[in-house]
């Protein structure tokens, strides 16, 4: 699989298309849901844009280094987010199965709607609600928070 290395630049796009679209159909969220780890630096970008500042992570993870794990663990979600409009916040989109785990664990807590934002989604991946570009399915995307990670690749 060939590796790809992306800027902030790209990333900060990716966000400025998903707040477009997001002010298009006028949703509002109340709360930014980032999924750990790779949720953190688009949620940051997107509460500066969005002007939220409610921002509840979730723990969930399905690779360790580059190898995928079997199913999406999701650990405990500790926030009130009773009948709030919640933005659950990704790097990428890739089978969706993290996605839903989350979303699943997330609606114990009662929120009004769950709708999913990732930087990237992938070519051949069902869609979340907000997405800022494709990627190829065999290209191995390195996001600039992940550098030192790849660095001696």
């Amino acid at each position: 699989m060939n590796k790809k290395y992306l800027s902030w630049d790209i990333i900060t796009e990716c966000a400025e298309k998903i707040v477009k679209e997001i002010n298009e159909r006028k949703f509002e969220p109340e709360v930014l849901v980032p999924i750990l780890r790779g949720g953190l630096g688009p949620c940051a970008i997107l509460s500066h844009l969005l002007n939220v500042r409610e921002i509840y992570p979730i723990r969930c993870s399905r690779y360790t280094g580059v190898f995928k794990a079997t199913k999406p663990k999701v650990e405990p979600f500790p926030y009130n987010i009773n009948g709030k409009d919640i933005l659950v916040i990704d790097d990428i989109l890739d089978t969706g199965e993290t996605y839903e785990a989350v979303s699943l664990a997330l609606k114990k807590n009662k929120p009004n709607r769950i709708v999913c934002a990732t930087m990237f989604v992938r070519e051949d991946s069902s869609r979340p609600s907000f997405w800022g570009k494709e990627a190829p399915k065999d290209e191995w995307l390195v996001f600039p928070w992940e550098k030192r990670e790849y660095s001696g690749d």
